[in-house]
């Protein structure tokens, strides 16, 4: 199955820097049942005076806890462009998270997520949580 996620999300610094807050978009395949998934996705945060724009793709392992929810773990890269001139400009990340996925039916569900993420580039680390919905496509 493919799904979209669409929610918002919120990203603090561990070093230095200011809380962003901002949404992501996400389209989420299934190549293999209950074993990998891979997602792609944009997103965009602000803070002050400070957008950063973001675009992703992510390995995914799901565990099937009932037949409505799933706990997920995830890691893969990220490419993120911040409009702040010491931010380092456009940086790869490596980033990992974890998260659940509930279907109460089958046309809609939500998630809510962790994760973690760090910029080798320039040193910087986050975390990050977000939730939101989830839409199947086909």
């Amino acid at each position: 199955p493919t799904q979209l996620e669409i929610g918002p999300e919120v990203e603090v610094p561990l070093i230095a820097g200011h809380p962003g807050f901002g949404g992501s978009i996400n389209l989420q395949v299934t190549p293999i049942p209950n074993w990998l998934e891979f997602e792609i996705g944009v997103g965009a945060l602000a803070s002050s005076g400070n957008t950063e724009l973001e675009a992703e793709f992510m390995f995914e392992k799901p565990f099937q806890i009932s037949s409505t929810t799933e706990f997920m773990i995830e890691v893969g890269p990220s490419l993120s462009r911040s409009s702040e001139a010491d931010e380092g400009g456009t940086l790869l990340n490596i980033q990992t998270e974890t998260g659940f996925f509930i279907w109460p039916n089958k046309n809609l569900g939500w998630y809510a997520s962790v994760g973690w993420s760090d910029a080798p580039k320039n040193g910087a680390q986050s975390i990050s949580a977000g939730a939101g919905i989830l839409i199947p496509v086909f």
